[in-house]
C-alpha cells in the first residue's frame, strides 16, 4: 500500500527501524550535494528532525527504530570525490560524532544496531584503490571500530564493491548485491552482483 511522502527529495538516503518506526537522514540533492536533513516515521507520516552534524550521503547504515541509528562512511558530494570516514549516532532527538570508521568508502552495507554493527565493503576514497581494499568489513562495539575479515568477492583484478546492502546482525548477518570493478588492463569493467554472503560472527560464506 502506498504511503506519505517524504518531505524533502534526495536519493541515496541512510535508513533505519521499522514500518512503524523509522529514521532517514542525508543523501544527494539535485546540485550533488549531500544534505543533512532528518525525517522519523511514526507508522503514518514523516516528520522533520534535527540536521546530521556532517551532511553525507551514500553512507552505511544500522539501527533499530526512528530513535537509535549510526551512520558511517559516505561522501559530502557527487560525483563521490569527496569520501569520508566520518560516523555519527542518532539518538532521537539529535545526532552526535562516534569514532571515525577505520577506512574511508561510500556505498557500504550496514547491519545490526547502534551497539554492534557491522561496515561491509564499499568503494575506498579516491586515490585510495587497490585490489581488494573495496572487500574490508569492520566492527562496531558500541565505541570503536575494529577490522574483521574481508568479504569473499576478492580477487587480485578486483577492485571495488559499492552499493552492496546488508541485513541482521553481527552474529548472524547477510551482505548481497552491489557492482564490482574489475582491472582489464588497460580499462575496467564493471559488473553487477547477484551473491550473497553470510557472517556468522567469525567468517563469511556464500548463501547461509
Amino acid at each position: 500500500s502506498e504511503v506519505n511522502n517524504i518531505n524533502l527529495e534526495r536519493r541515496e538516503i541512510m535508513a533505519a527501524g521499522t514500518t512503524t518506526s523509522g529514521v532517514i537522514a542525508g543523501g544527494f540533492r539535485f546540485q550533488n550535494s549531500a544534505c543533512g536533513q532528518t525525517e522519523q516515521w511514526n507508522g503514518t507520516n514523516w516528520s522533520e528532525a534535527s540536521d546530521m552534524t556532517t551532511a553525507t550521503g551514500y553512507s552505511g547504515d544500522a539501527g533499530t527504530s526512528a530513535d537509535s541509528m549510526i551512520t558511517f562512511g559516505g561522501a559530502i558530494a557527487a560525483p563521490y570525490s569527496h569520501y569520508g570516514d566520518y560516523a555519527e549516532e542518532w539518538n532521537g532527538s539529535s545526532w552526535s560524532e562516534i569514532s571515525e570508521l577505520n577506512r574511508a568508502a561510500t556505498g557500504l552495507a550496514g547491519l545490526g544496531n547502534t551497539e554492534a554493527a557491522l561496515a561491509v565493503a564499499g568503494s575506498p576514497a579516491p586515490g585510495g584503490h587497490a585490489p581488494g581494499n573495496g572487500f574490508e568489513a569492520s566492527e562496531w562495539n558500541g565505541s570503536n571500530w575494529s577490522a574483521i575479515s574481508n568479504t569473499l568477492i576478492e580477487t587480485s583484478e578486483t577492485y571495488i564493491n559499492a552499493g552492496i546492502k546488508g541485513a541482521g546482525t553481527v552474529n548472524d548477518g547477510h551482505a548481497f548485491g552491489g557492482s564490482y570493478q574489475f582491472n582489464m588492463n588497460p580499462g575496467y569493467l564493471y559488473c553487477y552482483d547477484a551473491r550473497s554472503q553470510h557472517w556468522d560472527g567469525s567468517s563469511w560464506s556464500y548463501g547461509g
